[in-house]
């Protein structure tokens, strides 16, 4: 571990115990190595801008986690083929400073491995390498991204040139048919008469043939014989729905003693009353006086 003074030392440690016990881990959980050296490294050398000073820092912060997995104050877990580091459960918090009061909780050979891990994973090259998979992800990413808007772009092309073939089609056919030249077309005209002609031919027959033996069909009367018959109609006294009927004289018979004319009397409509001649006329006053 590179030289570094005991009061900052004693400050990296229960920074370091008091953020893990903040997060309050499952117990398979905790926190990765190279998050905990980025962690320390803002809280205890913001001012480092030099990559060679950042370096330095680095390994002495790795430094103090290597002696705390040493002292079994940190338990390095395997967590999806990474290693994240816990508080070891042995660990007494209050007397964190006595290391011989705590029990290791792995084998040497497991937390060396642990240890060698850490060490690997805050190695520049580990550093690099990880930077340049991000970057090859997430320029995969960007090229995916750009060809799905280039192949939707070319499919929304595609779909625009067919419709507008499709329409271009329509159109021709349109275009094409109404331009057509018309030939014959005397012949035509005299074609279309004679179908016409034919198709009312046949009109006529089939009426005929429906209405034969039916009775004739009322006769309409013209307006100017509704017109006529209106105003003979007109009279103020009979009713509407009634006839004005003309009263004729009645010629004299041949056996009538008088040409004069009879007279229609009491009765216009009908001819005169006659008397009856009762065969037993009663007496007079004067006879029936007279009489024994």
């Amino acid at each position: 571990m590179i030289a570094m003074s005991h009061d900052k030392y004693t400050a990296i440690r229960r920074f370091i115990v008091r953020h893990i016990q903040d997060q309050d881990f499952a117990e398979d959980h905790g926190i990765p190595g190279r998050v905990l050296i980025y962690l320390c490294l803002e809280r205890f050398y913001p001012e480092a801008q030099d990559p060679e000073a950042i370096w330095t820092e680095k390994k002495s912060v790795e430094g103090v986690i290597r002696r705390m997995v040493e002292d079994s104050m940190l338990q390095p877990v395997s967590k999806n083929q990474k290693v994240v580091f816990r508080l070891d459960p042995y660990f007494n918090i209050k007397d964190k400073m006595n290391p011989t009061a705590s029990q290791p909780s792995e084998d040497p050979q497991s937390t060396q491995e642990a240890l060698e891990a850490l060490e690997r994973e805050t190695s520049p090259e580990f550093e690099d390498r990880d930077v340049d998979q991000q970057m090859d992800d997430d320029l995969d990413q960007q090229l995916a991204q750009q060809l799905d808007e280039s192949m939707h772009q070319i499919d929304q092309a595609e779909e625009e040139q067919e419709d507008g073939a499709e329409e271009g089609r329509d159109y021709q056919v349109e275009t094409h048919q109404d331009d057509q030249p018309v030939h014959n077309l005397p012949e035509r005209l005299q074609e279309a008469e004679k179908a016409a002609r034919l198709e009312a031919t046949r009109h006529a027959e089939a009426y005929a043939e429906i209405t034969r033996g039916a009775a004739p069909m009322p006769r309409i009367h013209t307006a100017e014989e509704e017109e006529e018959e209106h105003e003979e109609d007109e009279d103020p006294i009979r009713t509407p729905g009634r006839k004005r009927r003309k009263v004729m004289a009645i010629a004299p018979s041949d056996a009538s003693s008088s040409m004069d004319s009879i007279s229609p009397g009491k009765y216009p409509n009908s001819t005169p009353r006659r008397r009856r001649i009762r065969l037993g006329t009663p007496l007079s006053a004067s006879r029936r006086r007279s009489a024994p």
